[in-house]
């Protein structure tokens, strides 16, 4: 089961994933913590996930994982940056303050993890910004900032690179098999198959 919030002023998508048994785990906290606690209730959250490091996406995990116990899971190049006020674009607002927590689990390409009766892997997709990851949980993609419906992630920031987001959608998602259906960090649902087929950067 899937539940998706869109928190903040900049309406990211975060999406709070369980199976039968009310076992999951949480994908990009951005903002409004409040609004996830009422969710939580009675579910045992084993982690919170960011799909890359940009702060529209991670800035209520201290306060998630406070409530739940859970661990934190980025990629390895968040882990070493979640700090770097450049790299989650805090720089933009100096009176913000830094709460993030430090990353328990930095994943790699390829990399599994286990919540209940679900396996998570991970999808190295940098190209919107360095550390951007994608998690695909059954028939489920959940896909941050890389992939949205009918669009991509923008690449004007530091780190970002259209050529590189193209080559991670193309030859780490398109060529996922089965039919998917994709969560993104903003917008819409939608699905591997419609992306394919009429995404106009593709």
């Amino acid at each position: 089961m899937v539940k998706t919030l869109v928190l903040g002023p900049l309406c990211a998508n975060c999406h709070i994933v369980t199976d039968e048994n009310g076992v999951g785990f949480i994908v990009d906290p951005g903002a409004n913590a409040w609004k996830i606690f009422p969710e939580l209730e009675g579910l045992d959250i084993k982690y919170v996930i960011f799909t890359h490091e940009h702060y529209d996406h991670i800035m209520a995990a201290a306060e998630v994982m406070e409530k739940t116990g859970a661990k934190l899971v980025a990629s390895r190049f968040t882990a070493e940056n979640i700090h770097n006020r450049d790299k989650t674009l805090l720089c933009w607002f100096p009176g913000v303050k830094d709460n993030l927590p430090d990353v328990d689990i930095a994943v790699s390409d390829g990399d599994r993890l286990e919540a209940g009766s679900m396996t998570l892997e991970f999808i190295e997709t940098p190209g919107h910004c360095p550390g951007g990851i994608c998690i695909k949980c059954g028939d489920m993609l959940f896909t941050g900032d890389t992939l949205f419906y009918h669009c991509i992630g923008r690449t004007d920031f530091a780190g970002g690179d259209l050529e590189t987001l193209l080559s991670s959608v193309r030859e780490k998602l398109f060529t996922i098999e089965g039919n998917v259906t994709v969560y993104p960090g903003h917008d819409r649902t939608t699905t591997l198959s419609e992306e394919r087929e009429n995404n106009p950067f593709f």
